[in-house]
């Protein structure tokens, strides 16, 4: 069997022309299936022969019609052992952390990487020797960024004990451990110093949060008077909260999700004594960074491949991304980007 280019199989999962989320082989198969066939350029046939029935593929007997693939090292993380990795249930483990800094960039999780982010922090028209509030700051690369452009101080908030002590230790390793502080935190839990900050944000943080009025009570107190924040977060479109596409993602996500609609949050901001300046629907321009990460992560394997340890890894973030982008273009589900002032 001819082994299909990397950039070819990029087109085939998400087409040049964003026309839509998959491009898989429409056959009765399992997701996982059809994405382990359209990474290693072999139809779904090929791939489920070789799968035994218990399901494990790990000793299956290739024979001469199996995919032939060999990924190959390109990358840095293809220097690292990951044989330590901890596999105890956690999602962010380090092969994951990995992946996704191919995907978005160093110590960034979110789509777009810390360029976005600054994009939109710029837009506050920020001094220096501010004090910042990031409410799920990932693995703090845009915490950091902003500790050293603006010569302030950014204090993280994370729920995810895992991605919180990653953010703790590169802040330390970066000397940035009193400049940019990174905390673990149950968000229904939290206590932000009063009427400190000259600002707060957060990327697509909220959705998986359950006390989020707690949440946001909190952070309003945490703002000094008439300072803003500023939040992205992924939306469900009203009247299509039973919609199945609505479903399909939220069963594909890692962390519960709480799903709520954009009316919701303006309601619950203005109850909070916040006022609203901006709502806009980013769906587009999450949607095209998506594609652009995933662009350049092909690009980047063009030559020499996936590291054969992080193969599976990279299947599981293609699975994962793709049902995300599927379900913006439902249109059950959307990406907003709100800014509001502390009253």
């Amino acid at each position: 069997m001819l082994q299909m280019d990397l950039a070819t199989s990029l087109k085939r999962i998400f087409p040049t022309d964003f026309g839509s989320a998959f491009a898989l082989e429409k056959v009765d198969a399992p997701l996982r299936e059809r994405l382990l066939a359209w990474w290693e350029g072999c139809s779904v046939a090929d791939i489920a022969k070789n799968i035994p029935e218990d399901g494990n593929s790990e000793n299956a007997d290739g024979g001469e019609e199996e995919c032939e693939r060999q990924p190959r090292i390109s990358f840095a993380a293809a220097e690292e052992d990951f044989s330590d990795d901890i596999e105890d249930g956690r999602f962010w483990t380090r092969k994951r952390i990995a992946v996704t800094e191919q995907l978005w960039g160093e110590s960034q999780i979110n789509p777009g990487g810390v360029e976005r982010t600054l994009e939109m922090i710029g837009a506050f028209g920020l001094g220096t020797e501010v004090n910042v509030l990031n409410i799920g700051p990932g693995l703090g690369g845009a915490a950091r960024r902003i500790a050293g452009e603006y010569q302030g101080w950014a204090t993280g908030y994370e729920q995810d004990p895992h991605l919180a002590a990653a953010a703790a230790a590169r802040s330390v390793q970066a000397g940035l451990a009193e400049k940019a502080k990174m905390h673990h935190v149950k968000f229904g839990d939290i206590e932000i110093r009063a009427n400190f900050f000259d600002c707060a944000f957060s990327r697509d943080a909220l959705y998986i949060v359950e006390d989020r009025d707690d949440l946001l009570a909190a952070v309003q107190g945490g703002l000094k008077a008439h300072c803003p924040f500023l939040f992205t977060d992924y939306f469900v479109t009203k009247g299509r909260e039973d919609d199945p596409a609505v479903r399909k993602w939220i069963e594909a996500e890692p962390a519960t999700v709480y799903p709520w609609n954009v009316e919701t949050a303006q309601e619950t901001l203005r109850q909070t004594n916040f006022e609203l300046r901006i709502v806009e629907n980013i769906s587009a321009t999450v949607r095209s960074d998506i594609f652009a990460g995933w662009a350049g992560f092909v690009r980047g394997c063009e030559e020499t491949g996936i590291p054969p340890q992080l193969l599976e890894t990279v299947l599981e973030m293609a699975e994962l991304w793709g049902h995300r982008v599927a379900a913006i273009d439902s249109g059950a589900v959307a990406a907003h980007r709100i800014v509001a002032l502390k009253i």
